[in-house]
């Protein structure tokens, strides 16, 4: 009758289970939702960048053509170039008749090309000795061309680009080149340049050139529209961000949190090898990113909250959410419900097994029916008195030193744990005995480890019979210590100790062809003075050395004295 009972909670839980796939079903519905609107918001970010893209390098491909429309008539021969170069370079009157000519093709290319922020040329400084050129800026609210200063070439080094860098990059390039972005010091604006060199002759005779804004470059385009916490961002060709839609005119704050968006630097990177939107995770959360390249090696970036491209989604994640809880919420219930008909004898498996876990391996089930509950606390049992054996056996090989036969290092450690705990609260009070054998490095070398081995076991002999009641631990090869209360005289134990170790040595003596003895020093933990057990325990070792020494002393002028010449040296064990 109770199996069958057992068999019915089963079936009615395997129908709970039924209800709670079915759940599952919806949620596997409502992810397709969810996978469907990431691919549109994927399509949405990417027609919007590459769109920028395409308007940023429709900007970018006007200006070359405005520069290389001015370079080509700079080097066109009707100016006499061809067969009149010398007079460049010695006719003042002719160069500034040629000057002016460019002036008037690039002025007319500015007021075509209303993405330039300036025109410039420049003859070479070693035609004309100093800085023969022309510069016009367009005006940023009413868009007039001004007059600009020329720039003093002369005046800094080739390497400073910020000053001259317009001039020597193409110079040196021989060819047509964009430069930046970077900040234009002669007329304080972020820019990228595009400056081509004038030839005659192959002779270096000049640049002419036109700089973009970036900030009004980048601000020329489309912006996210529809999705809260989305922007745009324009990288140079090196990765280094240069604007950024979200902040105030474009500029980056390093001390801000935007020092989060410089991690979407790799997702960057994947998303232009990919060709793909990728995510990442910063400050914010999961943020989507889709990275276009432009014709100049700068990079337009859209990036945009995860959570703004699915808040619809979200909300019906919520909603199917909140359906699932309910009808978790009725399950749960229903299996409270059933679980209670069999809850007592689980409550007493659950009890035996919390003592189990405790180390309380004397465990009773008396849960004793005929089914799968009762056999399960049989078995409980029978695993527990195993589990018994088992941990007394390996109890005794984990705490207890295999040769001596003393506690070892592990049950050391854990007593030193224990007064450490006192001595923090102020309450210990102990005496420690730190002690080592003399000579067993010699009996090793000379007669073999295996003699070693046997000496311990007699070195333990002698501290059994010594440290009677206290325990002893066996914490190196040859070191030993023993915990002793504060009532009972530590120097006396000494003592002790070395009288039975001087005596059983004398009757090893013919065993392992010389004497040995156990050096010791002893400490009490005195509270105003130690604010550890390792204080103690150094103190104590200290003394130990010490009475090492005194012995190995001793030992030395005892030979002397009896004229002994074939026994070992023991002065340097």
């Amino acid at each position: 009758m109770k199996n069958r009972s057992l068999r019915s909670s089963i079936i009615i839980l395997t129908s709970l289970a039924i209800i709670i796939s079915t759940i599952a079903i919806m949620l596997v519905a409502i992810v397709g939702i969810h996978v469907i609107s990431e691919r549109s918001a994927t399509q949405v970010m990417q027609l919007l960048d590459k769109e920028n893209a395409a308007n940023m390098n429709n900007s970018i491909n006007e200006i070359e053509q405005a520069v290389d429309t001015m370079a080509a008539f700079a080097q066109d021969s009707d100016f006499g170039l061809g067969s009149d170069l010398n007079r460049l370079f010695v006719d003042s009157d002719y160069r500034s008749e040629y000057l002016e000519k460019v002036r008037q093709l690039a002025k007319a290319e500015m007021e075509l090309t209303k993405n330039a922020s300036t025109v410039y040329c420049q003859l070479s400084i070693e035609i004309t000795g100093s800085s023969t050129n022309f510069l016009y800026v367009r005006d940023a609210e009413s868009g007039q061309l001004m007059e600009g200063l020329p720039v003093e070439v002369t005046n800094f080094e080739s390497s400073d680009l910020e000053h001259v860098g317009w001039y020597f990059e193409p110079k040196n390039n021989k060819g047509p080149v964009w430069i930046g972005p970077y900040k234009n010091k002669n007329y304080g604006m972020e820019v990228i340049s595009y400056v081509v060199p004038l030839y005659a002759e192959n002779v270096f005779i000049g640049v002419i050139g036109m700089d973009i804004n970036v900030t009004d470059m980048a601000e020329s385009m489309q912006d996210i529209e529809g999705y809260e916490g989305g922007a745009i961002l324009l990288f140079g060709p090196s990765g280094e961000l240069i604007y950024h839609s979200a902040y105030k005119n474009g500029k980056v704050d390093e001390t801000s949190s935007l020092e989060q968006e410089k991690i979407g630097n790799e997702a960057m990177k994947k998303s232009l090898d990919t060709g793909s939107v990728v995510e990442y995770r910063d400050e914010r959360g999961i943020e989507e990113l889709y990275a276009e390249t432009m014709a100049n090696g700068m990079i337009v970036t859209v990036i945009v909250p995860q959570t703004a491209i699915y808040a619809m989604q979200q909300r019906v994640i919520w909603l199917g959410a909140l359906i699932g809880a309910s009808l978790l919420i009725i399950s749960i219930l229903i299996t409270t419900f059933l679980i209670n008909r069999f809850l007592k004898p689980l409550n007493e498996l659950i009890t035996a097994s919390e003592q189990l876990a405790d180390g309380n391996v004397d465990v009773t089930i008396n849960y004793k029916e005929n089914d799968e509950i009762g056999r399960l606390g049989q078995t409980f049992e029978l695993m527990a008195n195993s589990i018994k054996k088992y941990f007394d056996h390996f109890h005794s090989l984990a705490y207890t030193d295999s040769l001596t036969g003393l506690n070892n290092k592990a049950a050391y450690g854990i007593t030193r744990d224990v007064i450490e705990s006192e001595v923090q609260m102020g309450r210990a009070s102990f005496s420690i005995i730190v002690m080592d054998v003399n000579n067993l490095k010699i009996i090793n070398d000379t007669l073999g480890h295996e003699k070693g081995d046997i000496l311990l076991t007699h070195v333990t002999e002698c501290l059994r019979k010594t440290f009677v009641g206290f325990p002893l631990y066996r914490i190196g090869g040859d070191e030993f210590c023993s915990i002793i209360n504060e009532t009972t005289d530590p120097e006396m134990l000494i003592t002790l100790l070395q009288t039975v170790t001087a005596k059983k040595s004398e009757d090893d003596f013919e065993f392992f062809q010389c004497r040995y003895q156990i050096a010791a020093g002893a400490a009490t933990y005195e509270k105003e003075k130690d604010i550890s057990f390792d204080d103690v325990f150094q103190r104590a070792d200290d003394a130990m050395y010490e009475n090492k020494k005194m012995l190995k002393e001793r030992d030395k002028q005892e030979k002397v004295g009896v004229g002994v010449g074939n026994v070992p040296d023991v002065s340097k064990a």
